[in-house]
């Protein structure tokens, strides 16, 4: 589901992939390619923006991280 909310986000702003990804097993992300990556390191670092600036918890965003 990850890899379509990343082809299918209608918007440069769409954070669907990292949803997804977060909701999964987040197991062997390298095999889905340099291009997924490269998407879902741009909706961290989003999605991490977003949360800090609501003075929200960023846990959940930062376990992709770890």
């Amino acid at each position: 589901m990850s890899v379509i909310g990343m082809v299918s986000a209608k918007e440069d702003d769409s954070t669907d992939a990292l949803m997804y990804c977060l909701q999964g097993t987040r197991t062997d992300l390298v095999s889905w390619g340099h291009e997924y990556l490269r998407c879902l390191a741009g909706q961290v670092g989003k999605e991490y923006n977003s949360r800090v600036e609501k003075n929200q918890s960023t846990d959940e965003v930062l376990q992709l991280v770890d």
